[in-house]
């Protein structure tokens, strides 16, 4: 009977598993042979064990209370572990959490700047008061007419009123309110459609001045104009497309401080023109004799030279982004505060990753140039107005 005893309150041994090597006994400690405490009783001599045998739901083990066998789950070696995805991972484990694939913009810029705010019912201050003063004039004409006429009469005859109202009050036509293009339509059709000549007043003796909004020019770059001044800034610009959304949100983001923090107008000009190599071209040619190595001299000339067939096979096309700030005035203090205003400008915009930098006289002067006539070639230093024409150079 206390044989029968200690061979229930005995563990069983485990099945050998990838772990252990096959016939081998699972002890409770590593390298340490299975130990057996009995309480209140002499330590019994083990029985004979029989081989471990495979099973397929694990260890069968015998609970010393009461006495009934426990599967256990059989344990795993970690090479036949299977590497868990990033979704199946606790949260605590994943700590890298994914980007959202597409995030909603914090601010909607409508492509009309100069619209009205929308005050209520998504309708503009001047559309409430149309809509208020249409909706006087019709319960006037009801309260005039209604000894008169029945209700039914007046309603027949006020809802085309009412609907030719809220189409005029509400309708847009090539982009202004419907009110307004009426105005316009009505001012062309009163103004006189009939050019009649006649004999100019004061005839003009060879070639009149074209009258241009710049008047002046300084030299760190400030241009008088009839009515304030204005400073150009040329800025770089940003491949939006292929950034994540947590970069585009940080790009968006530094741009609207910059709105934000304008104190003045400020003009954004996009503009194409053609790209001219030349220069490039014949800056390497002059600079390949000057490298360290043959090779380098080989790989400048061949540079050259592909940019040569490049320029002649096709027609380049380059983008100049400008900003324009602009003052009201044109007096000294005005010209310090729009080359303050354009310097926090590129100060601001570093943030956004977008370099700029402010144009001074010649630069200025080469822009305006470039946008009176695209096709001519833009010279890199040209010459200023009101200025005396050197020659740098030997002698």
């Amino acid at each position: 009977m206390p044989r029968r005893d200690v061979s229930l309150r005995r563990r069983l041994p485990r099945r050998a598993g990838p772990h252990c090597p096959p016939g081998a006994e699972a002890s409770s400690r590593p390298g340490r042979p299975p130990q057996h405490h009995h309480r209140g009783r002499a330590e019994a001599a083990p029985a004979q064990r029989r081989p471990a045998r495979r099973s397929r739901h694990g260890p069968v083990l015998l609970c010393p209370r009461r006495s009934r066998a426990v599967r256990c789950p059989p344990r795993r070696c970690p090479a036949d572990r299977k590497p868990q995805r990033d979704s199946e991972r606790s949260p605590e484990v994943n700590r890298r959490d994914p980007e959202p694939e597409s995030w909603d913009p914090l601010v909607k810029i409508p492509a009309d700047v100069e619209q009205s705010d929308k005050l209520a019912w998504n309708l503009t201050a001047r559309q409430l008061v149309q809509l208020g003063l249409a909706g006087i004039a019709l319960w006037a004409l009801w309260q005039a007419s209604r000894p008169v006429l029945p209700p039914l009469v007046f309603a027949i005859g006020a809802l085309p009123v009412a609907a030719v109202s809220i189409a005029v009050v509400l309708g847009r036509r090539d982009g202004i309110g419907m009110d307004r293009w009426l105005g316009h339509w009505l001012r062309h059709r009163r103004a006189p459609l009939h050019l009649l000549p006649a004999p100019l007043v004061h005839p003009a003796d060879g070639l009149a001045e074209l009258p241009l909004p710049v008047t002046g020019l300084d030299a760190d770059g400030a241009l008088t104009l009839s009515d304030g001044c204005a400073v150009l800034s040329r800025t770089e610009t940003v491949n939006f497309a292929l950034r994540t959304p947590g970069e585009q949100r940080a790009l968006v983001a530094a741009l609207g401080r910059w709105l934000n923090a304008l104190t003045g107008p400020v003009q954004i000009l996009v503009r194409t023109r053609r790209l001219d190599l030349a220069p490039m071209i014949a800056a390497l040619r002059e600079s390949a004799p000057t490298l360290p190595h043959p090779l380098l001299e080989d790989a400048a000339g061949e540079h050259a030279d592909f940019l040569g067939h490049l320029s002649e096979g096709r027609d380049l096309l380059a983008r100049d982004v400008l900003l324009v700030h602009r003052e009201d005035s044109a007096d000294p203090a005005a010209r310090q505060r729009v080359l303050r205003r354009a310097a926090d400008s590129g100060s601001l915009l570093v943030a956004a990753e977008v370099g700029t930098r402010v144009l001074d006289a010649h630069q200025a002067w080469s822009a305006l140039s470039a946008a009176c006539d695209g096709d001519a070639p833009m010279h890199p230093r040209p010459a200023v107005p009101s200025k005396p024409v050197t020659l740098e150079g030997e002698r």
